[in-house]
């Protein structure tokens, strides 16, 4: 079964709100036809009110993804960084270099099994 959220990153701000996707195995990030020009990355948690940390790879780099306007970004988690992590937010830039959005952006998230 597939559903569809929203995740909002707050004008000036550069993390989504907390986006819950157990149970799922991929996500699709659809992108808004404006975006302030940012790669995305991701914070993840093992439970929603708990602290969010920087999700990295097994290589030890930051889990990061090129992103762009009027598109979907597919990610096939069964193999990647994020899919033993319950509660995710997406971050515009990185957390290293966090990239505030000039206005709220809202961004649908598609999560499949």
């Amino acid at each position: 079964r597939e559903q569809r959220v929203v995740a909002t990153i707050a004008m000036s701000a550069s993390l989504s709100d907390v986006i819950d996707k157990r149970g799922y195995n991929q996500i699709g990030i659809e992108m808004p036809s404006a975006w302030t020009t940012a790669g995305i990355t991701f914070a993840g948690c093992s439970s929603v009110g708990g602290t969010f940390t920087p999700v990295y790879a097994e290589d030890g780099i930051e889990l990061s993804i090129s992103a762009s306007t009027s598109r979907i970004i597919t990610l096939g988690i069964n193999n990647s960084a994020l899919a033993s992590v319950p509660f995710i937010k997406i971050r515009s830039g990185s957390v290293g270099t966090p990239v505030s959005q000039s206005i709220a952006r809202s961004l649908n998230v598609l999560l499949a099994r």
